[in-house]
């Protein structure tokens, strides 16, 4: 049983991301066109009339269980694996997630178009290719495996861990409008909203199945009732690319078409509260995608109930049962069909709190030697990139003349919980900018902190 367990959890366990999102470019003005994708209202920050950047890619992947400390543990404790990992499961949340993401920014821009009164306009366009995975597994699901049903007894417990896959095309146009208000004493108020068209490429979602496992008082029986709907779509299983293959098929054409189509929408805005403090707020990821007929649905609602073995006689017992082979086969099969369905995306609040010192404008872009950030992560549902437990993140960012940029940051909470600690650095010349960094680099020096790994590169060029 131990090894079984011990197998489960290697293949679930490696690795763990904080943050959600990509929050060393929140307090990194070289990145402020990729911050634009969490605070809209962030688009253009170090832009003086135009801003493209080349290539920008971050990816992330972990879980919220176990660190590269408690993995050295359990292949330490030399026969108390099983105390060690029940400990641990009792400390655990209730549902546990592992999760990897990438997103590539394949083109993206902002344009400064300054107005009277120390007013401008800033719009941008971008194309970028996310994709997303979570597995969440209960926690009572793994103690089951290790400790047997007897502690369960007149409890339910779900064998069916949730997964959901999600690989989308997202084009998006950003407006953003920075003013003085005399209402605000005089203070600058940015407001922004982003519009995405999205392409659904592929989803997998079994996001409400259940297999529920329930042991009635004494033992006096076991019933398993299954409420499954898990959804599926592809782009080689949907429309004309089912029947001439993607292979025949130009990937521009592919990634148009995809297999599903949805809108998005960000809202977000930022106020100076004094020259030195800043508030900037966002609601990102409101929107949904509908996959098309094509798609498949495996669904199922059974009910099984095992009340033992009856034995009869002494010397020659003959053993009788309610139970059938048939029954499990049953439970577990599921029914196909095709049509479309409807996924929403993992919606999150932002809230990022930036103190500046004086601000200092070389070549028509103001910056500030020392910046220090603290954002909140909040999101409303366990899905994807998006968690109900709440992440903080607090960096400093220094600045040698706007030209060379380099920050710390540690996290805790959200997504995976934990504790965890990164750092950035970026270059800008005259027409280019380079970043790179990481949100976790504590595990390098602390094996407890090695619950997650992320990391970000992006380049720039200037006009």
């Amino acid at each position: 049983m131990i090894i079984r367990l011990l197998i489960v959890l290697i293949a679930v366990v490696p690795l763990n991301t904080v943050c959600q999102i990509n929050l060393q470019a929140v307090q990194n003005q070289h990145a402020s066109n990729t911050a634009a994708s969490y605070f809209p209202s962030m688009l253009g920050d170090d832009c003086k009339f135009f801003e493209l950047d080349l290539f920008n890619v971050y990816a992330s992947a972990g879980n919220s269980l176990f660190s590269l400390y408690d993995i050295e543990q359990i292949g330490s404790t030399a026969g108390n694996e099983q105390s060690y990992l029940n400990r641990k499961l009792d400390k655990s949340r209730k549902r546990n997630t592992l999760y990897f993401g990438t997103d590539l920014n394949l083109l993206n821009t902002a344009i400064k178009i300054p107005l009277k009164n120390n007013s401008n306009i800033r719009a941008g366009f971008g194309i970028r290719q996310r994709n997303e995975f979570q597995f969440t597994l209960d926690r009572n699901m793994l103690s089951l495996l290790l400790n047997g049903n007897k502690r369960f007894e007149a409890q339910s417990i779900n064998l069916l861990p949730s997964i959901n896959f999600l690989s989308l095309m997202d084009y998006h146009f950003t407006g953003a409008f920075e003013y003085s208000s005399s209402r605000l004493g005089g203070r600058k108020l940015t407001t922004a909203i982003t519009l995405h068209r999205l392409t659904g490429l592929a989803n997998l979602n079994s996001r409400d199945s259940k297999l529920e496992f329930y042991t009635a008082p004494d033992g006096r029986y076991i019933e398993l009732n299954t409420q499954v709907e898990i959804n599926t779509a592809s782009i080689d299983g949907s429309g004309e690319n089912s029947s001439i293959g993607i292979g025949d098929s130009p990937l521009t054409d592919v990634l148009k078409k995809g297999c599903g189509k949805g809108w998005g929408i960000d809202v977000g805005g930022s106020l100076e509260l004094n020259n030195q403090v800043q508030l900037h707020v966002a609601l990102i990821d409101l929107g949904y995608i509908r996959f098309n007929e094509t798609s498949t649905r495996y669904s199922g609602n059974e009910s099984l109930r095992f009340e033992g073995a009856e034995v009869e006689g002494i010397y020659n017992p003959s053993i009788s049962s309610d139970f059938e082979g048939d029954s499990l086969a049953e439970i577990l099969e599921l029914t196909e069909s095709t049509g479309e369905y409807v996924i929403g995306m993992p919606t999150k609040l932002l809230i990022c709190g930036q103190w500046q010192s004086q601000k200092i404008e070389k070549h028509r872009v103001p910056y500030s030697r020392h910046t220090v950030s603290a954002c909140v992560v909040q999101g409303f549902k366990n899905y994807l990139s998006a968690s109900p437990i709440p992440a903080l993140n607090v960096g400093y960012t220094l600045s040698a003349g706007n030209i060379f940029n380099i920050g710390i940051n540690t996290s805790v909470g959200g997504l995976y919980g934990g504790i965890a600690g990164g750092g950035f650095i970026s270059l800008r010349g005259s027409v280019m900018k380079l970043t790179i960094g990481s949100n976790n680099l504590a595990p390098l020096l602390f094996t407890r902190a090695g619950r997650f790994v992320d990391g970000y590169l992006g380049l720039s060029i200037l006009y």
